[in-house]
């Protein structure tokens, strides 16, 4: 699976596109670097980083060019029934790095599937031009698993060549997932020949088309794309909501946008739609003067407004926003919210205790550090070293005694 590797939620949230992606079909998607699903949290991003650029630097090790004996037992191997033979051999040739892509290229036309998969699977990961042609070619192939693989390779590669193919593949493919695939390519490639397929597919009635057509579009940056944003922000499928509110986060930086977004973070019904929304708020908060104001003041009328109609949801919501602005009037419904029965609740909330720094939050927080989720109680210490900092006796007592996990980069306040 893709990880979403620019990620900077405040919450733990699997906000990647793979994330989406995955609730609406099993085909799951490759990661551009290393293998998995990543489950982020604020603070733990540098440490992200860092593993990110670790696997990136251990494919750049280049090893010494194979004899071809070598290459020819290594290709046969991909189609192994035996997944640890398999994961080597691809990993083998990955760090034969741009030597490998001919015999790879070649193995595109093997009359295994496994091997046709396994091979451009690991010309996706080495990234090389060379490969482009090849991989052309195999968007035409039997499988739709090689398809696919094929689609992402030429996304990753990023060649305007393959721009025109991709385009033409979307419109002849029968496979919804080689389909979306291609979307998110054409966007990767960034080639304005694609835009016009990008913009007719975000009015499609399939929602999935719709969400990685917007997203592409926001990834080549079309000059649409901030209308597109924005209205995707009022999508019915709140899995189109999240992943733009997610990937399209740079054209939310207008006054339009941060009141959609303000709109989004006291109305959606998705925690982690409104979770973005709010991160994205969160930065423009802090030179915007004026915004920080209007989020003050929706947000407490929100507050009130929901605490008289007995709506707890909105409630959170609402605290959860005027936490991000520092606003003390948070601070009574953000302790209840440590007991939501969600644990990204609880988390976020025993982050917000942490910003706004009142002294009320400390034994509510004492408390979070015996909380079931690790994450709560490790953002719960968190916050009480900031609370400790300030000076409250409970809050240095409180973490002096802890035992417990422990970020290992401190949350920003």
């Amino acid at each position: 699976m893709r990880p979403a590797a620019e990620s900077r939620s405040p919450l733990a949230l699997i906000s990647s596109a793979d994330a989406v992606r995955g609730v609406a079909m099993p085909a799951s998607r490759r990661s551009q670097s290393c293998t998995g699903i990543w489950l982020l949290a604020i603070g733990v991003a540098a440490g992200l980083a860092l593993a990110l650029g670790g696997c990136a630097a251990a494919r750049q090790r280049a090893k010494p060019p194979a004899s071809d004996p070598t290459l020819s037992r290594l290709i046969e191997q991909l189609g192994s029934p035996d997944d640890e033979k398999r994961t080597a051999a691809m990993e083998s040739l990955q760090g034969l790095g741009r030597s490998a892509v001919p015999a790879l290229v070649t193995a595109l036309k093997h009359p295994s599937e496994q091997v046709r998969w396994g091979a451009a699977e690991v010309l996706r990961e080495i990234g090389s031009p060379d490969a482009v042609e090849g991989l052309i070619a195999a968007l035409g192939d039997s499988s739709s698993l090689v398809r696919q693989s094929a689609v992402e390779a030429l996304g990753q590669i990023g060649d305007r060549r393959a721009a025109q193919p991709l385009i033409q593949l979307y419109d002849r493919e029968e496979d919804a997932q080689v389909r979306y695939e291609c979307l998110t390519s054409l966007g990767r490639i960034g080639d304005p020949a694609a835009a016009d397929l990008l913009l007719r597919e975000s009015r499609s009635s399939d929602p999935y088309a719709r969400m990685w057509a917007v997203d592409a579009m926001c990834t080549m940056g079309d000059a649409r794309a901030a209308d597109l944003a924005l209205s995707a922000l009022r999508d019915p499928n709140r899995y189109v909501r999240r992943q733009i509110a997610y990937s399209c986060a740079r054209f939310y930086n207008s006054p339009a946008a941060y009141a959609a977004l303000v709109d989004v973070a006291l109305q959606d019904d998705d925690f982690q739609t409104g979770a973005w929304a709010r991160q994205h708020l969160a930065t423009a908060l802090r030179s915007d003067a004026a915004l920080a104001a209007e989020v003050r003041n929706r947000g407490a009328a929100a507050l009130e407004a929901s605490q008289r109609r007995g709506d707890g949801a909105g409630r959170v919501r609402a605290a959860l926003l005027l936490g991000e602005a520092g606003d003390r009037r948070a601070v009574p419904a953000l302790i209840e919210a440590l007991g939501d029965q969600v644990p990204l609740v609880r988390q976020d909330a025993a982050r917000l205790l942490g910003r706004v720094g009142d002294r009320r939050a400390v034994e509510p927080l004492v408390k979070a550090l015996q909380d079931q989720w690790t994450l709560v109680r490790a953002t719960a210490y968190n916050s009480l070293q900031w609370l400790a900092e300030d000076g409250d006796p409970k809050a240095k007592e409180a973490v002096a005694n802890y035992k417990g996990v422990k970020f290992q980069t401190r949350l920003p306040r």
